[in-house]
């Protein structure tokens, strides 16, 4: 979501950077698309590096794991057959 909202950010900077005539005595829309570009960069940078952080946490290889029996969907798994009869 982050994600969406930084490369948002960069799009409508972009636009109101290099798209859009400044007509407007009040406030410089260039500068203001430059603002937006640098913040949604900024954003987006952060997002992705904190993804990478949380997929870098794994699970200890020591660490217990339930049986497959005893994880919820998973039907049980039936004990081995017994050996055949030997016949002398």
């Amino acid at each position: 979501m982050k994600q969406g909202i930084g490369l948002f950010l960069v799009t409508l900077g972009a636009i109101l950077r290099y798209a859009i005539d400044d007509n407007w005595d009040a406030a410089d829309m260039s500068t203001i698309g430059l603002i937006l570009m640098i913040v949604g960069a900024i954003a987006w940078l952060t997002d992705v590096l904190l993804e990478v952080g949380k997929r870098r946490q794994h699970v200890p290889a020591s660490a217990p794991m339930a049986p497959p029996a005893a994880q919820p969907g998973v039907p049980p798994v039936p004990p081995p057959a017994p050996p055949p009869p030997k016949r002398d």
